[in-house]
């Protein structure tokens, strides 16, 4: 779930502040001084781990933030607005109301939006826009207001391109991925019942438990918000099964995300 590229400190241009009575002044080079000083602020909190910058935009009247996603798995176009949305409104919430308006109202007092741009070497940008207004909204609202069924959606399809230790399953037919019954499911189906004589469930713990927990790990600070997101949208972990296309023979394991957060253990093999 390496999800990092949603997250990677997104929303640390929320704690930076400006003070108000340059918002609210009428004069227009200093609403363009407090919208500099915003993007400034939010630039030096964002930009701390080197995969994130902030400024103020071309045209002078809103703020872009870029975000780069290092992980080549993560298809940065699976991660629509709803999914966007719903990590925004959770982390917003973290935030002190004053801050969220103080930051609006720089933007406002420029007529200008956030542009979030998430990047991804040879991928095309994933770009979303939040408004002043927008921008409060999210920060307001509860989930069931933002389409959680679509965000969930977009996160089985975030995990379709990410299934753990591929060389473990090489062979195979292919990996079917689907949310079934609250588990982000990897269906990795073998050609024939064959493949899968002598195998049984711990094998599977033995193959995938350390890899997944590793992709959790490797979001370092971000562990707990994606758990979270995911938890709020009904998703309770990760299952790696193996089927056959040639019988019924099935065998599973499910993996809570209280599981994968143990650390990580050495097998014997």
């Amino acid at each position: 779930m390496k999800l990092k590229s949603l997250t990677s400190n997104i929303f640390g241009l929320l704690g930076a502040g400006v003070l108000m009575s340059a918002v609210v002044s009428c004069s227009g080079s200093d609403k363009s001084q407090a919208l500099e000083s915003a993007a400034a602020l939010a630039d030096s909190i964002v930009s701390a781990d080197g995969n994130a910058n902030v400024e103020v935009s071309e045209n002078g009247v809103g703020m872009d933030a870029s975000f780069r996603i290092s992980d080549p798995q993560i298809q940065v176009q699976a991660i629509g607005q709803e999914l966007f949305d719903a990590y925004a409104s959770q982390q917003l919430k973290l935030v002190s109301p004053d801050d969220i308006n103080t930051i609006s109202h720089a933007l406002r007092g420029t007529k200008g939006d956030i542009t979030v741009q998430l990047l991804s070497r040879d991928q095309k940008p994933q770009v979303f826009t939040l408004s002043p207004q927008r921008f409060v909204e999210l920060q307001k609202a509860r989930l069931s207001q933002l389409d959680p069924g679509k965000a969930k959606e977009q996160a089985v399809k975030v995990a379709e391109g990410m299934c753990p230790n591929p060389k473990a399953h090489e062979g195979a037919v292919r990996v079917d991925v689907a949310l079934v019954k609250g588990f982000i499911e990897y269906n990795i189906v073998w050609p024939s019942q064959k493949d899968l004589a002598n195998k049984e469930q711990s094998v599977l713990t033995l193959l995938y438990f350390n890899d997944l927990k590793k992709s959790l790990k490797d979001l370092g600070d971000l562990e707990q918000p994606v758990i979270d997101l995911l938890t709020n949208l009904g998703i309770d972990g990760v299952r790696v099964q193996y089927s056959a296309e040639d019988g019924e023979k099935v065998i599973k394991q499910a993996f809570p995300w209280r599981e994968l957060q143990k650390p990580i253990e050495k097998y014997k093999i």
